[in-house]
This record gives C-alpha cells, structure tokens and sequence, in this order.
C-alpha cells in the first residue's frame, strides 16, 4: 500500500510542475463603438376604404355614407392632412368640383352614365371638392376614420339597365 501512495503524490507534483511552467498570456480588451441609426420619413396612407353600393336605380336620390381610415407617423402636436378623391376614371372636373359619373359595364351602353357625388358632411349639404377635406391629425400612429358621404343623383331616367361602377383614387396629402 505504500507504494500506490507514493505514485499518487509524484503524479500530483508532476501536475503542478507543468501546470506552473505553462507560458501566459495577456489579455487585453479591444474596445471600439458601433452607431446605430436610421430615418423615419413622414408617412401618412389610407389603409382602408368602404366601397359604396347603391342598389338597385328607381330614379329616386340615395344617400350612403363611406368611411376612409388613415394612418401616419407621429409629425408632432398636430398637422394638417387632406384626403383628396379624384374624380374618378368616368368623371371630369370643372373648377374645382368634380362631376362624378358611373359607367355602364356592359359594352353594349358603354355611353351611359349614372352621375354621384360625394359630401363632407352628414346633410350633404358641403359637396367635396376636388382639392379635399383637411382634417388636424392629432399625432397619433392609430388608424383614423374619417366620413363621407355620397349621394347618387336623382332623375337619370335616361340611363340604360346593366351594372355600373367607377374607380376614385383616394390621396392623403401632408
């Protein structure tokens, strides 16, 4: 037995030998920066917009109402947007008024139209021009809604039966 613990004690110091003759290093921190960084450009978008559907024409006025939501940035306290609609891909505009019209799709009475017209307020008594509604954006990146409200126009009993439909470009401006 007393020669297992003396193999056991000259491998230990043989250990400790190597261990204390190991070259060493020195460790130095390489420090440097790295800058992070980016833009945010103001956006503003619509993001949704109701489609209108008038039925079916019996000659009498129908009044709708639309809603169009957008969505911008943070520009500060408050800023003035406008949400602007052309005047569609049948209408036309004089002055500053557009006069909007709804073709007929079926080839055959592709001259005929059915006019409409949009407003800014509920008693469709402010008809929107062609410029827009400005509205004060109250500097939130929540969607906004805003409403509108479109009229098709009474007594086009010259209008030949099918379907019609037009397309408006909803802008927002800032």
């Amino acid at each position: 037995m007393k020669s297992m613990t003396v193999k056991t004690i000259a491998l230990s110091a043989l250990v400790a030998g190597l261990v204390a003759s190991a070259p060493s290093f020195a460790v130095e921190a390489a420090r440097s920066t790295m800058e992070s960084k980016m833009s945010v450009p103001a956006t503003c978008r619509v993001t949704a917009a109701d489609n209108v559907d008038y039925g079916a024409y019996t000659g009498v006025r129908v009044r709708k109402t639309m809603a169009v939501t957008t969505r911008c940035n943070k520009f500060g306290p408050s800023q003035l947007i406008s949400i602007r609609f052309d005047c569609g891909k049948n209408g036309t505009v004089s002055g500053n008024t557009c006069i909007r019209r709804m073709k007929n799709t079926n080839e055959q009475f592709a001259n005929n139209f059915l006019e409409y017209k949009l407003y800014n307020d509920s008693s469709y008594s402010i008809e929107l021009l062609a410029a827009g509604r400005n509205i004060n954006y109250n500097n939130t990146s929540s969607p906004t809604a805003q409403t509108f409200y479109p009229e098709l126009v009474a007594n086009q009993f010259g209008a030949a039966y099918g379907s019609y439909s037009d397309d408006v470009t909803i802008t927002v401006a800032f």
